[in-house]
């Protein structure tokens, strides 16, 4: 069964059955792990939550959290419009930051989470000053540096898991 959500949604559009499920409920029997991008498996059940029978990444659903609440926060408050670049660079660095370090060392898991929601408050603000500033170097800084650090990020990630599936017992 494919891994794809258009995908999983055609075949359940396809059922010819009156007592149809819903998609969710078709989701959590024909592809629980949609939403995660880890592997199912035991050694992966910490990288997940299991939220009415489909299976979330906690990282990407902390990091779409913080994503959501940096653009309500700027909605509420507008406050991209109210600081210079300059100390924007300084509260971005600082946002990163603990991302960074999370990545780099093994802290507890909750920390890691704090720090993906972080990223995604992050994400949402610098997406919005690409739009608020009139500045283009710094629509270049904040471009180039999610380029690199997405490209870091992803390449470390990817390396963490496949060390785990390989090294899982499970």
């Amino acid at each position: 069964m494919s891994n794809n959500l258009l995908q999983q949604f055609e075949a359940w559009k396809e059922i010819e059955q009156p007592n149809r499920p819903d998609f969710v409920e078709y989701l959590k029997i024909q592809s629980p792990w949609i939403f995660a991008h880890h592997p199912p498996g035991a050694c992966f059940r910490e990288h997940v939550w299991k939220i009415n029978g489909l299976y979330l990444c906690k990282g990407c659903l902390m990091t779409s959290v913080g994503f959501v609440t940096g653009i309500s926060f700027q909605l509420v408050t507008g406050w991209l419009f109210g600081l210079p670049e300059e100390t924007l660079a300084l509260v971005f660095a600082a946002l990163l930051l603990p991302t960074l370090l999370t990545s780099s060392f093994r802290w507890p898991r909750v920390v890691r989470l704090v720090s993906r929601l972080l990223l995604g408050f992050l994400m949402a603000s610098a997406l919005l000053l690409l739009f608020v500033t009139e500045r283009w170097d710094v629509r270049l800084v904040v471009i180039a540096t999610y380029l690199l650090i997405q490209h870091l990020y992803e390449k470390k990630r990817k390396k963490a898991n496949a060390e785990l599936a390989t090294n899982c017992k499970a």
